[in-house]
């Protein structure tokens, strides 16, 4: 009767276990994560170069399969022409519209970028104009590397 009632008490024991088990396996959510600033960081890092005209920190913000395709030397003389990087413009802001995780290593933000341009025609201050372009980030070697690609 003794041994019974062990029986029936480990039973009972295991199956509470094992409820407790699948009921928390249920509540795990197995979807990539990232501190929300982490991707919009790195845009307002690349903001920033693009501000300084830091062509070599612009590079280092490329993902490694860009680098392998263009020198920095190259790199640096494309962005010559860049409209971004024309005298009296800068990126005054950035708000996102859209953002996609597409995996734990790949997001894509689309936003608007706020160009503060030099003052034209017949106005006497500087133009806010918005340019809505798409970034893909991909994390790499501990941190967020940018890329622009077409809205």
């Amino acid at each position: 009767m003794k041994t019974m009632k062990k029986v029936l008490q480990w039973v009972i024991s295991v199956f509470f276990l094992i409820s407790i088990a699948v009921t928390l396996s249920g509540c795990i959510d197995t979807t990539p994560h990232f501190e929300a600033s982490d991707p919009e960081q790195a845009i307002q890092t690349w903001g920033d170069a693009v501000n300084a005209r830091d062509y070599a920190k612009l590079y280092n913000l490329a993902p490694e399969s860009i680098k392998r395709q263009i020198s920095l030397q190259n790199f640096t003389s494309i962005q010559q022409n860049n409209s971004f990087l024309q005298p009296g413009s800068s990126i005054a802001g950035f708000q996102v519209i859209n953002r996609t995780i597409i995996n734990e290593t790949t997001v894509t933000v689309t936003g608007a970028l706020i160009i503060d341009s030099p003052v034209s025609g017949n106005t006497s201050s500087p133009t806010e104009i918005p340019v809505y372009i798409k970034f893909l980030e991909f994390y790499e070697n501990g941190e967020w590397r940018v890329w622009t690609t077409r809205p």
